[in-house]
């Protein structure tokens, strides 16, 4: 998935059409993924990101042979990380990432794994499947751990979501020419969340605010209004004890009740109450792995038209936070 910076801006406008170009690499080949996103309002969510599903007849993993195991007396190059892990049954298939270069946003996984030993970094290649394909990894300066980034193509994203892979390090060998002890490794990915995919791209291309959060218990008029969603705010807070604290004002237009999600880049206590200082309801859970600058969600219910403080507290000075709807 891809976007331009100058589109990027245009991700809340009524009744626009944001192309989303992803120009992956992959085996040399310049590929162009498009998805589409309609923003009908300002509360338009990410439930408008069109994702071509997976082909139907996509390659599915044959059983693994019996490979013999090494003989405990032979050297043997131990994995003592990998990313993956063996068995993961929840590998989330995305990171959205900044392509740089005005390149805008693409989608790629990268895996990562570590050895006990340093290696032989002449062999680059690590094998995923299914459908089989040859990654050329890049090792660590230590020569302990390589990462072999995935993109996608046209078609499909690094990594199908709710899919056993296979990775093969058969290839790889020691400094010494040690056989890696432990070669093949599988996993399934999860579901994607398109809302938190939708978000990142906020993260790396805004639009951004900052904010200067009122005093702990200040006057509820004197703090900042963070009322908008699509937009990253940058928060910084003011010393309290021996971290930072600071409230913000919270009011959406419209009426009813809706369903939002506050994103975070760390993971600060958050209160929420109502005008006559009632707490509010929120569901705070860690979130998928889809973005290095989202770390944390926290879902809450509230009245548009109405007035709430947002008090947070952090051992840091200060809070990226982005307000999302589904």
């Amino acid at each position: 998935m891809a976007i331009t910076t100058t589109t990027a801006t245009m991700m809340g406008s009524t009744d626009r059409r944001v192309l989303l170009l992803a120009a992956l690499l992959l085996g040399g080949c310049k590929e162009t993924r498009i998805i589409r996103v309609a923003a009908a309002d300002a509360d338009a969510g990410p439930g408008d990101i069109e994702v071509a599903p997976p082909d139907e007849d996509d390659e599915e993993l044959p059983p693994l042979d019996d490979r013999p195991p090494l003989d405990p007396k032979i050297p043997q190059a131990r994995l003592i990380e990998t990313l993956p892990r063996d068995g993961d049954q929840a590998f989330y298939p995305v990171e959205v990432y900044d392509r740089g270069g005005g390149e805008g946003v693409g989608e790629r996984r990268i895996l990562r794994f570590a050895f006990d030993v340093a290696m032989d970094t002449s062999r680059t290649s690590v094998k995923l499947r299914a459908p089989e394909r040859s990654l050329q990894g890049t090792w660590s300066g230590d020569g302990k751990t390589i990462e072999a980034v995935v993109l996608g193509d046209d078609d499909h994203p690094p990594l199908e979501p709710e899919r056993e892979y296979e990775v093969d390090l058969g290839e790889l060998r020691g400094a010494g020419r040690e056989p890696v002890s432990k070669s093949r490794l599988r996993f399934r990915t999860a579901a994607r969340d398109m809302l938190i995919e939708h978000a990142c791209i906020h993260t790396l291309f805004g639009p951004f605010e900052p904010l200067r959060a009122a005093s702990k218990g200040s006057a509820i008029a004197s703090a900042p209004l963070a009322g908008s969603t699509h937009k990253q705010y940058t928060v910084t807070l003011t010393p309290d004890g021996g971290g930072f604290a600071g409230d913000l004002r919270v009011a959406f237009t419209g009426s009813g009740s809706r369903k939002y999600f506050l994103l975070l880049d760390s993971a600060p206590a958050v209160t929420l109450t109502d005008g006559a200082g009632a707490a509010v309801a929120t569901t705070t859970a860690p979130t998928v792995e889809a973005c290095p600058a989202i770390r944390q969600r926290v879902e809450v219910t509230l009245t548009r038209g109405a007035t709430y403080r947002l008090a947070l507290s952090s051992p840091g000075s200060s809070v990226k936070a982005i307000w999302e709807t589904p």
